[in-house]
């Protein structure tokens, strides 16, 4: 029967059906199946994706513009991608690995894929979200997910839709009490570890190559948001999250790709030095930490810093903080910055340079801040990733730590 129609027909008819309805019209005949899948025609798959309840990914200023998966193939992993993540406990235990990290990756991209002032992906994530129990159920989820990089991404941008913000008392005391002994536990600082928030994913040429670990940043976001206080942080939230949703965005240099300059502030917790050294003198042959016993003495200080791109700098003259990561996006240029105290509460004199630094992205899409503090401000260097797309207005978490690491250095 289909043989007998014009293609162009069958497929606008298709285009009022639902995903699920093609695929099993696909499986009436061989014709229909070629029809489907096997065409080059892009026509049906864009209508179906833009029928769906997404945004159309070509306005979004973060997305590839080529596409790469194709409207079949996003369209299908988003849809696979929302049966695994809603699963129960017990069958998605029964999934392998890659393919239940694959469809949280999928959700990341879907949120750094949407624009500022666009809906349909933020009530799509959130929609997903409340069926999983993966943000609601914080017994069940480290148990087989804690390796699961996306999951931990997924969940710190977040933070918003899942029960564990709005939860009181025991468990929010149990949420900080992890994320300190994970964060303030020295043994997950190391080599392996390039000194900070990063997961070995490999080498190249006797070079070791990382990328960003979500668990461990993840920590750090429990610490900032849970630790209490009068101090209020930026909300860690799909709509925050979004690429080009910090204020000034949308005015920055042509080049400034990652939204550097302007004026931040940056926010510091750490831990008094005689209770990080006993907390770890409790630490286990695996390096585990014991519940301690006393109090955790933690400090806090936030100061301006004003954030400029060094320009025009001769390849030799380029800040070698650290070398551009062999993993680094080619299309998006490392960025040189300095960065001026902005008064008396400012990191350093008002006017003179508290930091330099740079910015780079990663083929994964991440975005990689690393900082040295100036030569008159103590031997600290800084290393973070963007939470979200570029120039979000979740800003950067990552940690602190000496800008030399001989044996025995913090």
């Amino acid at each position: 029967m289909i043989g007998i129609l014009p293609t162009e027909l069958v497929e606008y008819t298709l285009t009022f059906c639902q995903p699920k309805d093609v695929a099993a019209f696909s499986q009436t005949c061989q014709q229909s199946r070629a029809l489907i899948y096997e065409s080059d025609d892009q026509f049906l798959w864009r209508e179906l994706f833009l029928a769906a309840p997404f945004d159309d990914p070509i306005d979004s200023p973060n997305q590839d513009p080529e596409l790469p998966r194709g409207w079949k193939g996003e369209l299908q992993a988003r849809i696979q991608a929302e049966a695994l993540v809603t699963l129960s406990y017990e069958d998605m235990r029964a999934r392998d690995h890659d393919s239940i990290s694959n469809a949280f990756d999928t959700l990341v991209r879907v949120l750094h894929a949407t624009s500022p002032g666009k809906v349909k992906n933020l009530d799509w994530l959130a929609s997903t979200a409340a069926k999983s129990f993966v943000f609601n159920d914080y017994d069940r989820f480290p148990r087989f997910l804690s390796n699961t990089q996306p999951v931990h991404q997924l969940l710190l941008l977040s933070w918003d839709l899942s029960g564990f913000r709005t939860s009181k008392g025991g468990l929010r005391g149990r949420i900080l009490d992890d994320a300190r002994y994970f964060v303030y536990n020295l043994s997950k600082y190391s080599v392996k570890s390039n000194w900070g928030a990063f997961c070995l994913s490999g080498s190249e040429g006797g070079a070791l190559m990382f990328t960003a670990n979500w668990e461990h940043i993840r920590h750090c976001v429990h610490i900032l948001q849970l630790r209490g206080g009068d101090v209020e942080f930026p909300p860690y939230d799909l709509c925050n999250a979004i690429a080009y949703s910090a204020p000034g965005s949308h005015s920055r240099a042509s080049d400034d790709w990652a939204g550097v300059e302007g004026v931040w502030m940056r926010d510091v917790r750490f831990l008094d030095y005689g209770t990080l050294i006993d907390l770890n003198a409790t630490a286990d042959e695996y390096g585990n930490l014991s519940p301690y016993e006393g109090e955790f003495l933690e400090g806090f200080t936030r100061f301006q810093v004003a954030m400029k791109i060094v320009r025009d700098l001769k390849p030799e003259e380029h800040f070698v903080i650290s070398r551009r990561p062999l993993n680094a996006d080619k299309r998006h240029p490392r960025l040189d910055f300095i960065g001026f105290g902005m008064s008396e509460l400012s990191l350093g004199p008002e006017g003179q340079t508290a930091l330099r630094g740079h910015v780079d992205r990663l083929v994964d899409g991440s975005i990689l801040w690393t900082s040295l503090s100036a030569p008159n401000l103590g031997n600290w260097s800084f290393a973070g990733f963007q939470l979200g797309g570029p120039c979000s207005a979740s800003g950067v978490v990552g940690t602190w730590t000496t800008s030399g690491h001989n044996f025995g250095a913090l």
